[in-house]
């Protein structure tokens, strides 16, 4: 007997130029909400738009391209046509807490930019820590919550 092979989901199919665009234009206009966050609260433009903004539109670049690769490998393994990648951008109601809760606190205590967007960026860091520790506990004991659950 033959095995057939697998074709996972197809790298393009009707509809994703819609979805590109309909995503583009949430991205975009989430990308233009942080910077006028930090705009509002004057961080320099130079620290905005020479080293944020590049850092925010390379990693949403790359994040998506991570998130369709790992789309497309989960699909050929498991032989299925239905599945999509997450989408990937910057969450504005995070940003919020960012500017208004790491930055903006710390530059009205050292007057320090600089200090103030390298402490938001190590939050994000231990922020990304704490939720890949809690994936991987949920991931351990699923089987455990499962049981108690039902």
């Amino acid at each position: 007997m033959m095995k057939e092979k697998s074709t996972g989901t197809p790298w393009f199919v009707k509809g994703d130029a819609n979805g590109f665009f309909g995503l583009f234009s949430n991205v975009l206009t989430n990308l233009l909400a942080a910077i006028g966050l930090l705009a509002a609260i004057n961080m320099p433009s130079s620290i905005i738009y020479g080293n944020i903004v590049p850092a925010a539109a390379l990693s949403i670049g790359i994040g998506s391209i991570i998130f369709g690769i790992q789309a497309r490998r989960k699909s050929l393994k498991e032989n299925r046509s239905d599945l999509t990648a997450l989408p990937y951008g910057l969450s504005v109601p995070h940003y919020f807490i960012v500017a208004f809760g790491i930055i903006l606190p710390v530059h009205a205590q050292t007057g320090d930019w600089v200090l103030a967007w390298s402490t938001a960026l190590a939050w994000n860091v231990v922020q990304g820590l704490v939720m890949t520790i809690g994936h991987l506990l949920v991931h351990i004991f699923k089987n455990i919550f499962l049981v108690v659950l039902y």
